[in-house]
């Protein structure tokens, strides 16, 4: 995982844990998933990124234009608030190709300093177990 070293590195007490799950039990993992007292969010691939929109308290813009979400965070309130990264850090083709299948033409698109995740599974990421 290329966010571990990254948090180690600069003092960030977190992890990221890859986790798969099959389709049909998706739904029902997240939201169990969200009750762990040390979960604080989660980045989400396929094939679970366009299911997830359903499972959310909260859609920002930019994964209701997708139409799917590759990030969740747990918000203050506990509701799970989703949205979606582009290019440069995730899955720039997939929100362009939903940004023009909804008729948005002109995108803004962020530059990211963050490494690209190359991973087929989704990951999970809080504070480290206490020692």
């Amino acid at each position: 995982m290329i966010y571990n070293p990254y948090f180690e590195k600069h003092g960030i007490d977190a992890v990221v844990v890859p986790m798969g799950c099959k389709a049909r039990d998706y739904p029902a993992f997240l939201k169990l998933l969200f009750r762990l007292s040390n979960i604080h969010g989660a980045l989400v691939t396929m094939p679970h990124k366009i299911t997830t929109i359903a499972l959310l308290d909260e859609v920002l813009t930019t994964a209701k234009i997708a139409g799917s979400c590759n990030a969740i965070r747990l918000g203050p309130s506990g509701a799970l608030v989703g949205d979606m990264f582009d290019g440069d850090m995730f899955d720039g083709e997939g929100f362009v190709r939903g940004a023009v299948r909804k008729g948005r033409w002109r995108i803004p698109l962020i530059k990211s300093s963050l490494p690209r995740v190359r991973s087929s599974d989704s990951v999970v990421f809080g504070q480290r177990a206490a020692r």
